[in-house]
């Protein structure tokens, strides 16, 4: 497998990226934290989707990016002589993965591309990853750790640890096979330690002989049963003959009741008649008494309205000569006022005396006062003249107007008589209306009557034969009664036989339903024995899987342990330009080197000497895993595995590394150390931006 190129658009800091990967050692050189694993991380997440990233699918996508961008990566890479490209990308609503193959798509989907690239590569996620991605912390690790730390990590690293988990399944499942057996087992049993069947059984013969003393009782009430429905038919019979016999004569009853009904209707229609043509004659009698009392009012109407007129006309003369009074004594009364303020005057005048001046003029008024003082006299006793003819004008309209008054109160009088005895006219005429409805409404329901009367006047009715057929019918009613009550006593002795019969078919029926479900927990602890059967067959063959997969686990670590010693002895030698030709792992992974014919502890060589050591075994274990998987994987990904070397010992690892450019095509190195890029052939700088975003320049 040989990596083409990268595009990564939105993917965490990457805005967008394209990378093209040279062959050879490539530096991948960054300060920490501005995106150098990231790159590899988007190449995982375009092989393998979700699974592959350290976050959720939602935390992919560049922080700062708008909701309608997408977050994508687009993989190339050749393997097995063809051209594959891997397209991944996610948005706010969905996620897609496309796979093309020589210009071809061949897989569509998240789930379609992931099993389709799992088994190109022949191997899942974490195989892939362990077998081309080295990281400093595991060759760390790998020299650091107890003896007992070691030996699981590489193993776990191989993929060792999947047997491990196999092998416990398996253990488990036994494990609840036999806990099944165990529960099986005491199924079979009652609480006393006995089978349950035998127990069954025998309370299968009990109930079958329960049954058998049932079903004799049924026959029993079955034939009883025959002959009181034979009873039953015979009174059915005689009831019935005596039921018709009681209808018939109640018809005849009910004839001679009708005839006795119609019989009685006509007397009392009769009596009706005479009753209404004697009402109707006392109502005529006493028409002509009111109607002669109505002649002596004959003329009021006119007399009243006379009178009634003839009151508007004095009323109103009234009306006239109460305004003409009251003028009169409003102008006398005017007169009076105007003696009251003339005298007013005259007194100030005399109070001044003839010494003083003229209020208008303002001259002294000497004899002028004199004539002043009689003008004004003369002039008092004319207004009192004047008062004094007033005074006897008003006398005169006042007798005038007492006249009127009793003139109109003598025409109220009569008008009120006259009222009276319209209101009587109209008693008397209301009285006369009443007696001509009742004659009308008697007449009439004296000719409905009548016709009644006719239809019906040929009625007789026998009062003895109609006694004599009551008589009858009692007594045939009475028979009735008895042959019924007999014939009821029969039904509900039938009735409670056959709720006998039904209790004893409800019992015989829950007996076999008793013996039916008993059977069939027989039959149930059959299958439970056949199931425990079963079940120990397959208990035996777990626990010989068990000791199968054992012994393969054991054999699988024996040749494991010798074949990592040769791969990191050949990668040891290479990097060592031959000084080191052998590494030996003992049974707790401790690393020993071969050096002048004996083998040493890691310890004994430099610290250099120790990171190679450490790199060749991590390296082997990444060439066991992908030759497991039957795949040739040419790229190899170092992350960080310089630590705190020296640059002469950066210098020397990178020297050493080009010794494996046969081995691998492609050797990334991921460094945040900037000078190592002085010993690499390809550099590839990831730069991060003031804005927090990163970015690709290749050298």
């Amino acid at each position: 497998m040989i990596l083409r190129s990268l595009s990564l658009k939105n993917f965490r800091k990457f805005k967008s990226a394209e990378i093209e990967f040279p062959d050879g050692i490539v530096g991948i050189i960054g300060l920490n934290g501005v995106g150098k694993s990231t790159i590899f991380e988007a190449l995982a997440w375009a092989l393998y989707g979700s699974i592959a990233a350290r976050t959720s699918v939602s935390e992919i996508k560049r922080v700062g990016a708008s909701p309608s961008e997408s977050c994508k990566v687009e993989l190339n890479f050749l393997f097995g002589g063809n051209d594959y490209r891997v397209v991944r990308e996610v948005n706010s609503k969905s996620s897609n993965a496309t796979l093309v193959v020589n210009g071809k798509t061949i897989a569509n989907g998240s789930e379609g591309v992931n099993k389709y690239i799992e088994k190109l590569l022949g191997m899942d996620y974490k195989s892939f990853f362990t077998s081309v991605y080295a990281k400093q912390k595991e060759l760390n690790v790998l020299s650091a750790m107890r003896p007992h730390e070691r030996r699981p990590l590489i193993l776990g690293m191989l993929g060792i640890d999947a047997v491990d988990d196999i092998i416990k399944n398996i253990r488990d499942d036994a494990k609840n096979k036999k806990n099944i057996l165990d529960r099986l087992r005491i199924e079979l049993l009652d609480e006393n330690g006995k089978p349950k069947t035998e127990k069954l059984r025998r309370e299968i013969e009990d109930l079958t002989k329960e049954k058998e003393k049932i079903s004799e009782e049924l026959h029993q009430i079955e034939e009883k049963l025959e002959r009181k429905e034979k009873e039953l038919l015979v009174l059915e019979k005689k009831r019935k003959e005596k039921k018709l016999r009681y209808e018939d004569i109640s018809k005849s009853v009910e004839e001679l009741e009708r005839r006795k009904e119609k019989y009685l209707r006509k007397k009392n229609l009769e009596d009706e008649i005479e009753k209404i043509k004697k009402k109707i004659k006392e109502r005529k009698d006493r028409l002509k008494v009111e109607r002669e009392k109505a002649v002596k009012y004959e003329g009021i109407e006119e007399e009243i309205g006379k009178v009634e007129d003839k009151i508007k006309e004095i009323s109103s003369k009234l009306d006239a000569i109460k305004k003409e009074r009251n003028e009169k004594e409003a102008f006398k009364e005017y007169k009076r006022k105007e003696i009251l303020e003339i005298e007013k005057r005259k007194k100030e005048i005399e109070k001044l005396g003839p010494d003083a001046k003229c209020p208008t003029c303002e001259r002294v008024l000497k004899n002028h006062y004199y004539n002043i003082l009689e003008k004004i006299s003369k002039e008092i006793k004319k207004i009192e003249k004047e008062s004094s003819v007033l005074s006897e004008q008003i006398k005169k309209i006042e007798e005038k107007q007492d006249i009127v008054e009793k003139e109109l109160d003598a025409l109220q009088k009569r008008n009120k008589y006259l009222s009276e005895e319209r209101r009587e006219l109209d008693k008397i005429n209301a009285t006369i209306r009443s007696l001509l409805e009742e004659i009308e409404e008697g007449e009439k329901s004296l000719v409905e009557k009548s016709r009644e009367l006719e239809e019906i006047k040929d009625v007789s009715f026998e009062k003895n034969e109609y006694e004599r057929k009551i008589r009858e019918k009692n007594k045939v009613y009475e028979e009735y009664q008895l042959v019924l009550e007999e014939y009821n006593n029969k039904k509900d002795e039938n009735n409670r036989l056959k709720l006998e019969l039904e209790r004893a078919k409800g019992n015989k029926k829950l007996l076999e339903q008793k013996i039916g479900s008993i059977k069939g927990q027989i039959n149930d602890l059959e299958r439970i024995k056949k199931r425990i059967g079963d079940e120990t067959v397959d208990l035996e063959y777990l626990q010989l899987l068990v000791d199968i997969m054992s012994s393969f686990r054991t054999d699988l670590i024996s040749r494991i342990r010798p074949m990592l010693s040769a791969y990191a002895s050949e990668f040891f030698e290479r990097l060592t330009d031959g000084k080191y030709k052998l590494i030996e792992l003992d049974e707790d992974y401790n690393i020993k080197i071969l050096d002048d014919g004996k083998t040493y502890g890691i310890k004994r060589f430099s610290g250099g000497e120790e990171d190679l050591a450490n790199l060749c075994l991590r390296l082997a274990i990444s060439e066991i895993v992908s030759e497991r998987a039957d795949r040739q994987f040419n790229f190899i990904i170092l992350d960080e595995i310089f630590g705190s070397q020296d640059s002469i010992r950066r210098q020397n690892i990178i020297q050493a590394l080009n010794a494996l450019s046969s081995k691998f095509r492609q050797i990334f190195l991921i460094t945040h150390i900037e000078d190592i890029k002085n010993f690499m052939e390809n550099v590839i700088h990831v730069i991060e931006n003031e804005d927090g975003t990163s970015y690709i320049k290749i050298e």
